[in-house]
């Protein structure tokens, strides 16, 4: 499980957009028109200006899209207060916005799960959390992903009696931050079945296990059947 990290940091999005947003730009980010960073023109590949790039912010709902944005923009060298401001303040609104689950009460809230095809029947599975009390030690995720009993032959000899397949991260949770936003990313292997995902945190010999919080059925959007990718 690779674990993406970025500080939460409430902060108003500045009046001042100005001229600090063309700054700083590594020269090999510069991209073909075809293949632009979300901040250039997709017609000449130039950096777009103060109220188009206000817009582009604005108008994205998804926290896995602006932490790609932010990450693209960092590690294109861009150094504006200005953009970093404007991408944290969007993403505190998006936030706001979401209906928390309490994947660990009263220390860490579930927002919301991304998963996208990474090559052949392999996917990136991703859980977005921010931390809301300090936690004093280091629990575990328990990804699963069951399928329909018809489908079981389809999974992993030591898999099919239970019907699911699981994947445990050990996350260090003990050092997350309080107001922290934390994305856990996990790869997995699929067979072209819909499958059932859900997770939740426990914490081992103890025994002690949180409720589960669910994606629901997946199955790739190119799969025909009675699932479709979310449903």
């Amino acid at each position: 499980m690779k674990r993406l990290k970025f500080k939460f940091v409430p902060i108003a999005a500045s009046a001042a957009f100005g001229a600090l947003i063309w700054g700083g730009f590594a020269a090999g980010c510069s991209r073909a028109p075809e293949a632009p960073a979300w901040f250039q023109s997709t017609t000449s590949g130039d950096i777009l200006d103060e109220d188009q790039i206000r817009t582009r912010i604005n108008r994205t709902d998804s926290l896995f899209e602006l932490y790609r944005m932010k990450r693209e923009y960092i590690l294109c060298g861009g150094d504006s207060r200005e953009v970093m401001e404007a991408l944290d303040a969007r993403r505190d609104q998006v936030a706001e916005e979401i209906k928390a689950f309490p994947a660990i009460p009263d220390k860490l809230d579930f927002l919301g799960w991304d998963i996208e095809k990474a090559g052949d029947r392999k996917y990136r599975v991703s859980c977005y959390f921010v931390v809301r009390g300090k936690m004093d030690r280091d629990w575990i995720l328990n990804l699963m992903a069951k399928v329909d009993e018809k489908d079981a032959h389809m999974l992993p000899p030591e898999n099919q009696q239970d019907g699911r397949c699981k994947w445990q991260a050990f996350l260090k949770t003990s050092t997350w931050d309080v107001g922290e936003h934390q994305i856990a990313t996990q790869f997995i292997d699929l067979q072209p079945v819909p499958y059932y995902i859900f997770a939740r945190f426990f914490i081992w010999p103890d025994d002690i296990w949180h409720d589960v919080f669910s994606y629901g059925w997946f199955a790739d959007p190119d799969l025909k059947g009675e699932y479709q990718a979310g449903n």
